[in-house]
């Protein structure tokens, strides 16, 4: 099949990889021309193995594919959406928050749009590698009910080296998503702490179960539930950096907008605990923006 993953970014290096290597035709699209040039000079691969041959193009040179998976940030959308207009094969959004929902139906894409969760830890390490730092699976769900070619794809891609699985309810799919990001993300960025010390230290737990309550209250879900689930994948990933808190400390953009302004955006009650957390990381954000 041929696949065309837009953003060479640690998911997208990841996604590509293994897909190539699962035997897809890749072409990943890159901003950057000395990414694109390595990539198509030494191929992709995982750190400490051997690399596999894909095709790097700029944004500008698309060519039509099967399908075509957005591994770019949420806030780097905007800046992409061009190519993405363009495209006619069915389109899959892997990212964070729920904030590039709300972008995506005022684009009006024509296309079949797919929205997904990725449960893999990944890091880039460089142009052409990227650390697979815990393994997991892709969930996909479709956004505008066209739900044939989302069962298309995951019947020919899904794999248990790579697997991926189709959801019913794209709301449910990405809220509960939602709800552990808004929690592990927002709390490691501005203490600067592995995911585990949000359980062990009693006043960040306090912190989190409160942020967890409050981002149930604007979805609607269920509060105990998801705490559940929220203290399971801190337990499973204690020994992780969130990708917020490697943002705020190697002085990167945060998706903060997706994940907690979305929520603000669409609250209908008071969240101090939720305003707290988006107003801390904006503030470390513009601390580091001055200094610079």
């Amino acid at each position: 099949m041929k696949i065309g993953v837009i953003g060479g970014g640690a998911i997208g290096l990841l996604v590509s990889t293994y897909l190539s290597r699962l035997g897809h035709d890749i072409t990943i699209y890159v901003r950057n021309k000395e990414q694109k040039d390595e990539i198509n000079n030494q191929g992709v691969h995982l750190v400490g193995e051997r690399p596999t041959k894909v095709t790097a193009l700029f944004f500008h040179e698309y060519k039509e594919q099967d399908y075509v998976f957005v591994c770019v940030k949420s806030y780097q959308l905007a800046s992409v959406i061009h190519a993405i207009k363009a495209i006619e094969a069915p389109t899959i959004f892997l990212q964070n928050g729920m904030g590039h929902v709300d972008d995506l139906q005022s684009y009006q894409l024509e296309q079949d749009i797919i929205v997904g969760t990725c449960e893999h830890g990944a890091m880039k390490k460089n142009h052409c590698s990227v650390h697979h730092t815990g393994f997991g699976k892709i969930n996909l769900a479709s956004l505008n009910g066209e739900r044939d070619s989302l069962i298309r794809l995951v019947r020919v891609i899904d794999h248990p080296a790579f697997p991926f699985k189709e959801q019913n309810n794209w709301y449910k799919m990405l809220g509960e998503k939602l709800v552990v990001n808004a929690v592990i993300n927002t709390i490691t960025s501005i203490f600067q702490v592995k995911n585990g010390e949000i359980l062990t230290n009693p006043y960040l737990e306090s912190l989190a179960q409160s942020i967890c309550n409050e981002v149930c209250v604007v979805l609607g879900f269920d509060q105990k539930r998801e705490w559940r689930n929220v203290k399971t994948i801190i337990d499973l990933t204690k020994e992780n950096n969130s990708s917020m808190k490697e943002d705020i400390f190697y002085n990167r953009q945060t998706e903060i907008e997706s994940i907690i302004g979305y929520l603000l955006k669409h609250a209908k009650s008071s969240l101090p605990n939720l305003s707290f957390v988006y107003n801390a990381v904006n503030a470390l954000q513009y601390i580091q923006e001055e200094g610079s």
